[in-house]
């Protein structure tokens, strides 16, 4: 999780944590604060079984939050769950109505509706969200699902174990996977988790308010 010092305080009013179970055991604990030390600014503090943390002004993100942008890619609709409700739809710890995916939305329960290239979506924030054992870049936005007529929130999963992937609205070009600033805590530091070794960093730099 990226130090709250570096990150914007959070100030989503149109969302709400949702309930992530018991706390962390003692190896879990140890995981959480290795991952504290990802950019060396904060002591090692205890951290409970979930949490998140707006990181909505770290690159890239802040290219984008606050901002209205086209998708370059059709994204299918689906539904949004908690991390520990259901199987169907997005994961994420606050509330949207539905959640975005890239391709087909085969795997995350009924399709609701398609995104057109070109579509305009609103980007709200970005989050490093821990549940768990589980970590993933959520960015929350609001569209217009056709034929509605009313902007609806969404959560779309941007990067998992702190590996980012391309978001539907950035350039063609963007890399396959960027990597953490810092290397992956000892709970997550399998090859299987690892971007490749020549992949950009992303989350390097900060926007002040």
């Amino acid at each position: 999780m990226i130090p709250r010092a570096l990150a914007t305080p959070a100030g989503d009013r149109n969302s709400r944590p949702l309930n992530c179970g018991p706390s962390l055991n003692k190896s879990s604990v140890g995981m959480h604060t290795s991952l504290m030390k990802l950019v060396c600014v904060l002591p090692v503090v205890l951290l409970v079984g979930c949490s998140s943390v707006d990181i909505s002004n770290r690159d890239p993100f802040y290219d984008y939050v606050g901002r209205t942008v086209e998708l370059r890619e059709p994204v299918a609709v689906v539904g949004r769950r908690g991390y520990r409700s259901g199987r169907d739809g997005v994961p994420s710890r606050k509330s949207a109505a539905f959640g975005i995916v890239e391709g087909s939305g085969q795997g995350y329960g009924p399709v609701f509706s398609t995104l057109p290239a070109g579509h305009n979506v609103h980007i709200d924030s970005v989050w490093d969200e821990v549940a768990g054992d589980g970590q993933q870049i959520v960015a929350y936005g609001r569209t217009i699902i056709p034929p509605g007529t009313n902007e609806v929130r969404f959560a779309y999963v941007w990067g998992f174990i702190w590996v980012l992937s391309p978001a539907p609205w950035e350039p063609s070009g963007t890399p396959k996977k960027r990597a953490p600033p810092a290397q992956l805590p000892p709970h997550f530091n399998y090859e299987m988790f690892q971007p490749p070794p020549d992949a950009p960093k992303w989350g390097t730099k900060v926007r002040e308010p």
